[in-house]
Order: structure tokens, then C-alpha cells, then sequence
């Protein structure tokens, strides 16, 4: 266990030598705005955590959207690859994502959305 805090914490260092812009960016999924579009950059949990988003189907590098954060610590609903799913407040603060922008649309069909983006 101690091993994996110590890898935990040499990526962290790396990170923050590496790059100031991917920590300006970087925020937990739970305080990301509803209808803002993120990428997922890391995943501050341990196997079981990452285990389960990966069964979700949330991997690092994939792009959510923000549909509703549920009052008083409820769960945040985000869209991903086309499928909605509920995260609970714990696993969504797990979740570090780096913010693109707004959306205009969250039920524009998936292939009018890449069209408009051609």
C-alpha cells in the first residue's frame, strides 16, 4: 500500500514540474458547471475506483459532458459516449477533468454533432 502513495506521489511531482497549465486546468468533476464539457485527465483513486469508472465506460482521455449536479451532495449525471450515467459526489471529486467549454445542445444527435463540427 505504501508503494502505490509513493508512485501516487512521484506522478504529482511530475505533473507539477512538468506542466503549471494542466494544473490550472485540472478540477474534480463534481465542481464542473452543468452543460460544460470535460476531459477526464486523471483519476485520484485506487483500483477499485478506476475498476469501476472503467466499467462505466469513463477511461482517462475521454470527454463527459455535465448534464445536472443533484442538490445537497447528490449525484452528478454526465453523459459519455453517448450514454448517461449517475456518479456519486465521492467518485465524481475522484475524477480530475480539465474544462473545454459550454454545450449548446445535449440532445443533438451524434452524427449531426460531428457534422457541425466538419
Amino acid at each position: 500500500m505504501r508503494s502505490l502513495t509513493n508512485v501516487r506521489n512521484i506522478l504529482r511531482n511530475a505533473l507539477v514540474s512538468r506542466s503549471w497549465r494542466v494544473l490550472d486546468l485540472m478540477m474534480a468533476l463534481d465542481t464542473v458547471d452543468v452543460k460544460k464539457k470535460a476531459r477526464v485527465i486523471m483519476i485520484d483513486g485506487g483500483h477499485r475506483v478506476r475498476a469501476h469508472l472503467n466499467t462505466l465506460g469513463i477511461h482517462i482521455g475521454d470527454w463527459l459532458t455535465v448534464v445536472e449536479r443533484a442538490p445537497f451532495q447528490g449525484p452528478v449525471l454526465v453523459e459519455v459516449n453517448g450514454s448517461r450515467l449517475a456518479l456519486g459526489r465521492g467518485i465524481a471529486s475522484k475524477d480530475k477533468v480539465e474544462i473545454d467549454g459550454s454545450v449548446e445542445s445535449l440532445s443533438t444527435p451524434i452524427g449531426e454533432a460531428e457534422a457541425e463540427q466538419r
